[in-house]
């Protein structure tokens, strides 16, 4: 595109970090880390890179009917120390995240939930988006970037800045919480591929989820003891997942995965085991408990002390990615809802051949 005058309003600050970060955090425009400031001329260079008009309205966002324009997706990416090139993977996961109907609650719950942006395909090599060792959101700039732009977006647009986000406790990727999923260790169908796109497609998933829970499993010789020690960690009567309400999302190491495909399981295969042996007895859950089960487990699983309760109500509620790099050590999301996904357009980055 080319010659773009931004809109929005101007703030009378100097291009100066520190005084604009303190204006920001006092005005609740900020995220509790430094930003970039801006500028008329660091914003219009971000639109001028793009083919989009900057007034063109990408999503109405929850709760606050917030609309995110073209412009001012820009202006959070730009505070988010983004490059224009990554303006491609936030909108689309701003899209995303407008198709989901529950984004209201999720912005405004007490429950520790973020969004997980999860990248695929021939765009992650070409803006460096980490899925490898070392491949998180703390250790490479088109992650941390990313992510913290969305994050923003949902501060200053979607929100009301400084008063909607009403979460008990406030956790790290709160701020940053995006990966690439690792194609190349994956013995399985890449998430996207498994969804109905193609390798050649550029695809972002957003799953809102609870922190991490580290799964350190040293010792497994075969997939089905690896897999049951997967089912005790996720096993909890604290969790969400465990009244029937719940999505969860399983991020396998790529020598975790595997030692599983080796054995011969699929993805659906590993899903089944999960929900058929992540249960626990209906009596560790305490003598009311029962009566906050969805419906579904009350009818199911409220028979005898002994019943064992599901953590999922489904096999089709476990989602699975490949991510890190070489170990032991795989990651459970719990609690969540079913991934939003869209495929990433080729706005600010040249059109293939």
């Amino acid at each position: 595109m080319g010659s773009v005058k931004a809109r929005s309003t101007r703030l009378d600050l100097p291009d100066d970090v520190e005084e604009v970060y303190a204006y920001f955090e006092a005005n609740g425009f900020g995220d509790g880390h430094p930003v970039i400031p801006p500028t008329v001329e660091r914003v219009e260079r971000f639109l001028e890179a793009g083919d989009l008009n900057p007034d063109t309205e990408i999503a109405v966002l929850d709760p606050s009917k917030g609309s995110a324009t073209v412009e001012k997706i820009a202006i959070n990416a730009v505070m988010a120390g983004c490059i224009p090139a990554h303006m491609d993977v936030i909108i689309a996961a701003i899209e995303a995240l407008a198709s989901f109907p529950k984004l209201s609650n999720s912005m405004t719950t007490a429950h520790s939930t973020s969004p997980l942006i999860v990248v695929g395909g021939p765009i992650t090599k070409e803006l460096g988006i980490g899925s490898g060792a070392g491949g998180s959101t703390v250790s490479w700039r088109a992650n941390a970037a990313i992510a913290r732009a969305v994050r923003l977006c949902l501060i200053n647009i979607a929100g009301i800045p400084g008063t909607t986000d009403c979460n008990t406790f406030v956790w790290l990727p709160k701020y940053m919480y995006c990966v690439a999923e690792n194609d190349e260790a994956n013995p399985w169908e890449p998430f996207a591929i498994e969804k109905g796109y193609s390798p050649d497609d550029d695809v972002v998933a957003v799953f809102w989820k609870e922190p991490a829970h580290h799964l350190e499993v040293m010792w497994p010789t075969t997939a089905q003891e690896l897999l049951a020690v997967f089912c005790d960690s996720m096993c909890t009567v604290g969790s969400r997942s465990a009244y029937g309400d719940g999505h969860v999302l399983m991020g396998f190491c790529p020598d975790q995965a595997q030692l599983c495909a080796k054995a011969g399981f699929s993805k659906q295969d590993v899903k089944r085991f999960v929900y058929e042996n992540a249960r626990k007895p209906l009596r560790v859950y305490g003598p009311h408990a029962a009566s906050h089960f969805k419906l579904e487990w009350q009818k199911f699983y409220t028979h005898a002390p002994d019943a064992m309760v599901p953590m999922v109500s489904s096999p089709d509620q476990i989602e699975i990615i490949v991510i890190g790099g070489a170990g032991p050590n795989s990651l459970y999301f719990p609690h969540g809802q079913p991934p939003l996904i869209r495929k990433i357009a080729r706005h600010w980055r040249p059109k293939r051949t």
